[in-house]
């Protein structure tokens, strides 16, 4: 039986690839946002609440970037103590270092929406490289002959390419998806 995830996110992008990445899994989810990272702070459980209210979830997940401009064990010490605090049946995920880099994992997806070839990150979780999000936006730009202004749609190509992923091997390239990947396999009684 696939589990019911419900997933409290950043932004309405991150809730249509978190949402594809988990129908791709087999399970079923659920994403709400709140509008950004301060605001998923401070709203999370309210989300993860309301979500529990309409869906009946059997998982309750917290999925968020960890920018390097953060100092990400002790960020990531915050995010776990409030979860704890407010909603202790959530578990935290965390995007090493956006969401994007987890569209990036697998080549052949970026191939098969973009056409681009030889795009390998070995590990696209690596901070300090270029952003993630960044690295797309160009590849966009390039594809659609833009010179200025956003070629990149975070919403309908993050979706694109989340549809397009093997997950095996992206999860083999992210270490955070695969973390994402096997948090959303385990038993909700193990979560807690």
């Amino acid at each position: 039986m696939p589990n019911r995830i419900a997933i409290a996110t950043e932004g309405p992008s991150d809730e249509e690839v978190l949402e594809e990445i988990c129908s791709k899994a087999g399970h079923q989810a659920w994403a709400a946002s709140a509008e950004g990272k301060d605001a998923l702070f401070r709203d999370f459980d309210k989300i993860l609440r309301g979500l529990e209210a309409k869906v009946a979830p059997s998982h309750f997940l917290v999925v968020t970037d960890l920018q390097p401009e953060q100092d990400c064990p002790s960020e990531a010490d915050r995010w776990r103590q409030a979860i704890r605090r407010r909603f202790p049946r959530a578990k935290l995920c965390l995007c090493i270092w956006e969401l994007e880099a987890w569209l990036l994992a697998d080549p052949s997806a970026v191939h098969t929406v973009l056409g681009v070839d030889h795009v390998h990150h070995h590990n696209p979780d690596k901070i300090g490289d270029t952003k993630p999000s960044k690295i797309l936006e160009d590849m966009f730009h390039k594809k659609l002959g833009y010179s200025r202004g956003t070629a990149y749609d975070k919403k309908s190509d993050g979706k694109a390419l989340a549809q397009n992923l093997d997950l095996r091997a992206a999860s083999q390239a992210s270490p955070s998806l695969e973390h994402f990947l096997q948090t959303i396999k385990m038993k909700q009684e193990r979560l807690l």
